[in-house]
């Protein structure tokens, strides 16, 4: 798996997250994208750094979805 494809299915989970939450339902696919990727370069995983590699991207998209709302919403 190339980075591209990575960080796609990163992208389709972290969606699919924040549809499950009914305080999220009503941010745009756009808003909830660049928040996931906003929440990717704060882990520092970008293709030239090589840490995706190491973790699946459900993992990650997991991880920051967690982290998103213990900040943006104290949960």
């Amino acid at each position: 798996m190339n980075y591209s494809e990575w960080k796609q299915e990163y992208l389709e989970r972290f969606l699919f997250l924040t549809k499950q939450y009914l305080c999220l339902e009503n941010y745009s696919d756009d808003f909830s994208s660049d928040i996931a990727n906003e929440l990717l370069e704060y882990g520092c995983f970008n293709e030239n750094l090589g840490f995706w590699r190491d973790i699946s991207p459900k993992a990650v998209a997991n991880g920051s979805f967690a982290l998103w709302l213990k900040i943006y919403f104290r949960v």
